[in-house]
């Protein structure tokens, strides 16, 4: 059917009230509509939704793992800005390179650069020389990857 003002296409899990969802794009915008994946793998199901109330229909999709690369420099001086070329996923909403302290928990850092800028990232070194690590975050949330870099008095 044609999209009225408060359709909408939503992904969610199967086993979902039809009242919740996840991400979703109003068919006000056109198709084809683009939604945010769920972080985690597994099976979902996408829903048109009419009206904010009736789900007209349904189709199966399996989501699978995003991975991610990083490559930088073994070590840089304390303060530089250096360049962190990356891969992954389409750039969402909250995906970031990031340089944390070694051991640190998974979504802390110093200092972050967006991924929607492309890659390479730029990204500023702590002025602390120490071990630390480079992190690939997706949607604010996900570690997808890691790689260790030794920061050096200047």
């Amino acid at each position: 059917p044609a999209g009225g003002s408060g359709d909408f296409i939503t992904i969610t899990e199967p086993d979902a009230p039809d009242n919740k969802y996840m991400s979703y794009a109003y068919t006000r915008n056109g198709s084809p509509a683009k939604i945010r994946m769920p972080l985690d793998p597994g099976t979902y199901e996408i829903r048109f939704v009419q009206a904010n109330e009736k789900v007209l229909a349904r189709q199966a999709i399996t989501v699978t793992a995003a991975t991610a690369t990083l490559s930088a420099p073994a070590q840089a001086a304390a303060g530089s800005t250096i360049s962190v070329t990356f891969t992954g996923p389409p750039s969402g909403s909250g995906d970031y390179i990031a340089i944390a302290e070694m051991g640190s928990d998974d979504l802390r850092y110093i200092n972050y650069a967006y991924t929607s800028n492309g890659s390479p990232a730029s990204l500023r070194m702590p002025t602390t020389p120490g071990d630390y690590e480079l992190r690939f975050i997706q949607g604010n949330e996900k570690l997808l990857a890691r790689r260790a870099i030794k920061v050096v008095a200047q």
